[in-house]
């Protein structure tokens, strides 16, 4: 029987820094991901979730969704 702690179980939700490394962009781009320009008329275009106040985490899928978008705007 295999030990339970060792079961290798797929992350599902990273954090800013860990995603900017997958991006090879920086942490500040993945802020500005997540925020958007209200201003300017930008849409985020990186959802994550809010956990508290000052941390967010973004889903696996959201990552998938934003490589998918940028895949095909580069045809």
């Amino acid at each position: 029987m295999q030990n339970p702690t060792n079961l290798s179980i797929p992350k599902r939700f990273f954090t800013i820094v860990e995603v900017a490394k997958m991006l090879h962009v920086s942490d500040d781009t993945v802020r500005r991901m997540l925020r958007g320009d209200p201003r300017k008329g930008i849409a985020p275009s990186l959802r994550a979730i809010q956990v508290s106040p000052r941390i967010r985490r973004i889903p696996v899928e959201a990552i998938n969704e934003f490589t998918q978008r940028g895949m095909a705007l580069n045809g």
